[in-house]
């Protein structure tokens, strides 16, 4: 930038200097003196014309510059966020499967027998809240994590909808990943 003021300022100090020696020549020469200070006005507006577009350009390249990093430092929080809902979600998951896992192993009845090997109706009403909190306790979880995997797909699919990269993929990136959810079993009948 300092470097451009100064060829500008020479410029400009050349112009004047091709100005100032035609001025001094002798009068015979006057003819050709006029011509001359014509082109250096001529010079001199095409470099202030030069000058001026520089400036524009240098304005555009430092909003450009300002948008750019704007930009970086919203993928970067992205980035942060999308792996702390990763995080968040990986949690969840497996307390859900702590869970999953725990009830499996305690062998724990089904809910009928559960709740008819009651003894009283009072043993009756307590079977069956425990039971209900525990399902709204499972269920508030699932819908946790489903919750948090839908909005972890949203910023997600937003960078990647913006990255230039994203529409140079091959069709094969494209396709589904395959083993991601167990394949339904037919139906069998004995």
């Amino acid at each position: 930038m300092a470097h451009e003021r100064r060829t500008a300022a020479l410029r400009r100090l050349l112009a004047v200097g091709v100005v100032a020696s035609c001025a001094l020549l002798p009068a015979h020469a006057q003819g050709s003196v006029q011509s001359d200070r014509t082109a250096a006005a001529l010079v001199m507006r095409q470099l202030d014309q030069l000058d001026a577009r520089r400036a524009e350009l240098v304005q555009r390249r430092d909003s450009a510059r300002a948008r750019l990093g704007g930009l970086v430092t919203a993928i970067g929080v992205t980035k942060v966020t999308i792996a702390d809902q990763k995080a968040e979600i990986a949690s969840a998951r497996s307390t859900l499967a702590a869970e999953v896992i725990g009830d499996y192993k305690a062998g724990a009845p089904d809910a009928t027998a559960y709740v008819l090997g009651a003894v009283s109706f009072a043993d009756l009403v307590d079977r069956m809240d425990v039971l209900d909190r525990i399902d709204s306790s499972e269920v508030a979880l699932i819908r946790r994590i489903a919750a948090q995997t839908a909005s972890l797909r949203r910023p997600e699919t937003a960078c990647t909808a913006r990255s230039p990269r994203s529409a140079a993929r091959s069709p094969r990136s494209q396709r589904p990943r395959t083993g991601s959810t167990p394949p339904s079993r037919p139906a069998t009948t004995s």
